[in-house]
Order: C-alpha cells, then sequence, then structure tokens
C-alpha cells in the first residue's frame, strides 16, 4: 500500500539529504528509521515515566523515617561515589 505525505521543504531537503549521502537507500528508508527513532524514544520515556510513578508510590506509602539530613545524604553521596571511582 502506498501513501502520499506532505512535509515542510525543510524536512524534505533533510530526508534528501540523507539519502544523497548514502546513509539511506530512499526517502521511504528514512522515513521509516525515524518513525521507529521515535516509538523508541517514546516507550523508553513513558518506562522512565511508570517507574518514577512506581517509586513515588512506594515512598508515598513507605513509613516516615525522619527528617532529611542534607549533609548526612551529601557525605554519603560522596563516599558512594568515590568507592565506584
Amino acid at each position: 500500500m502506498n501513501q502520499t505525505l506532505s512535509l515542510p521543504d525543510d524536512l524534505f531537503r533533510m530526508i534528501e539529504a540523507r539519502v544523497e549521502t548514502g546513509d539511506y537507500a530512499s526517502a521511504t528508508e528514512v522515513v521509516r528509521d525515524a518513525l521507529a527513532s521515535l516509538d523508541r524514544q517514546n516507550r523508553t520515556e513513558a518506562e522512565k515515566r511508570a517507574w518514577l510513578q512506581q517509586a513515588w508510590r512506594e515512598g508515598v506509602a513507605s513509613p516516615n523515617i525522619g527528617a532529611f539530613d542534607k549533609d548526612r545524604f551529601r557525605r554519603e553521596a560522596h563516599r558512594r561515589l568515590s568507592q565506584k571511582a
């Protein structure tokens, strides 16, 4: 099934440039690859969002661990980073 697609001139030139450099054999391949990349990016962002939402729910549901001590947090972060180096 062939479809016609209208694009602004700047996007069309971008596609043509990718074909002319030999990165792709056709405009169809450029568009197909771009859409696949967009789909992967959207899925990755959705996974990150789901993870953050779950972490938030778990944090809200967890018992109160007391006041946040930023100095202790900073020392612990530095300690952990120095162990990785």
